[in-house]
């Protein structure tokens, strides 16, 4: 396996949305060489996002921050308003990573991180997988204090 974190892949399932079928295309053909275990879908309609992520039902969304039809924060808030679908971690992805509003964004703790674009196809699951397990990290930290 071309691992390359040199670990497992945290997550299992992608929701991918992005209204670029060059991005898609070029994530699904790293997807398959980098993380071959990993179920991604991916979808440049964003607003079939709701209806894929509730049959699909992703470990993580990555989302474009600015699509057609349903941008990327809309999509977001509308899912923290969606009980099934409120605790969804997101990563954006955007060539705009100084946008102040994606600055309030990502004060949701459910929002991980932002990718900028253009990203490396090489890195870029690498990036993921870190923001990722930082996620995880965090909400076990959480679970500890609760309990404890």
């Amino acid at each position: 396996m071309n691992d390359p974190m040199n670990t497992t892949f945290p997550c299992k399932k992608v929701l991918l949305v992005d209204d670029d079928d060059i991005i898609t295309t070029i994530f699904r053909i790293f997807a398959k060489k980098q993380v071959p275990d990993l179920e991604l879908l991916t979808t440049n309609d964003s607003s079939k996002a709701f209806e894929l992520l509730r049959e699909f039902r992703p470990d993580l969304l990555l989302i474009d921050l600015f699509m057609p039809n349903l941008d990327g924060m809309s999509l977001v808030r509308a899912l923290r308003s969606d009980p099934e679908l409120s605790t969804l971690p997101v990563i954006f992805f955007t060539a705009a990573y100084r946008d102040p509003q994606l600055r309030t964004m990502l004060k949701d703790p459910q929002v991980l991180g932002v990718i900028g674009k253009p990203f490396s196809p090489k890195e870029v699951f690498a990036q993921i997988a870190e923001l990722y397990r930082e996620y995880l990290k965090r909400s076990v930290e959480a679970e500890v204090k609760e309990v404890g």
